[in-house]
């Protein structure tokens, strides 16, 4: 049986890292709210391992840690409340088979990522850290499936998000790294990539993460509103729907923030969202298509 403890471990982990999630769960009832708060507790504590260690090895110890806790011979063993709650709230016994290991060797590559070549390979970046966490919450409503568009505009869009949060609101160091932005951008407006470190509240350095966010916007035109989902897959599946929606509008935000402001833009949560949040999340249960 799940304990208070679990619970509110879970909640602590997960507002630290997605304060956004407290608008779009209540959208959420019954035993899927409780296994997807779950699974986004896990998602937070492995952004955690890479937001706080300074050095690979000890986050790779860590990651290692969190593989064998989460094995399916091992779950009902842990002590740890996060783990704990994942299995007390059946979010475990519903995921397939190596779900969560995936999910952790993803984070793990993300420690020895390379940059990106060149838009394309960026896109592919941002889908890729973020599409293990729509598969699985998705997998929790197995019978109603996204729509290829929908899931990748969802991942490009979250991924894109998560480079953002991880870069300018929690690095630990207060050094950035920016390790992710396109080596054919950089070039093609002569900077380096210390200029940009160097210069953050800049025209230029502004103008790069500009276009950055624009061509990622452009490259998911429509992957959600045009993809072909039926009302009952979008009622399904209204907490990735309403993430996905939030994650486009903080961006958005950023695209008309100078990089050096990014990290406070990013902490901030507006009524409007709420509101917003709330008229979309009416129509999906009313069976309208947003």
């Amino acid at each position: 049986m799940a304990t208070s403890n679990q619970l509110r471990v879970c909640w602590e982990k997960i507002l630290e890292t997605n304060p956004l999630f407290r608008i779009t769960h209540p959208y959420l009832s019954g035993k899927l709210s409780e296994q997807v708060v779950a699974i986004h507790a896990v998602f937070a504590s492995l952004d955690l391992v890479v937001i706080r260690s300074t050095d690979d090895q000890v986050a790779r110890t860590k990651l290692e840690w969190w593989r064998f806790e989460t094995q399916s011979a091992n779950i009902k063993r842990s002590r740890h409340p996060v783990v704990g709650y994942l299995h007390e709230s059946g979010a475990a016994a519903a995921l397939d088979d190596g779900a969560l290991s995936s999910l952790i060797d993803v984070t793990e590559r993300q420690l020895e990522a390379k940059a990106p070549a060149d838009l394309g390979e960026f896109y592919e970046l941002c889908h890729d850290i973020y599409r293990p966490r729509i598969e699985i919450e998705a997998s929790l409503a197995p019978s109603k499936r996204l729509s290829a568009e929908r899931q990748r505009s969802m991942a490009i869009k979250g991924g894109l998000n998560l480079l953002f949060q991880r870069e300018f609101k929690f690095n630990p160091r207060a050094e950035h790294e920016l390790w992710w932005v396109p080596l054919s951008l950089l070039a093609r407006n002569q900077m380096s990539r210390m200029d940009l470190i160097r210069q953050l509240g800049s025209k230029p350095t502004g103008s790069v993460f500009g276009k950055l966010i624009s061509h990622c916007l452009s490259a998911v035109a429509g992957g959600g509103q045009d993809a072909v989902d039926t009302d009952d897959v979008l009622q399904s599946h209204i907490h990735l729907i309403l993430q996905e929606y939030l994650h486009g509008r903080q961006i958005e935000r950023m695209q008309q923030t100078m990089p050096s402001a990014y990290g406070e833009e990013l902490k901030r949560l507006y009524i409007k969202d709420v509101f917003w949040v709330w008229k979309m999340a009416r129509k999906i249960k009313s069976a309208g298509k947003p």
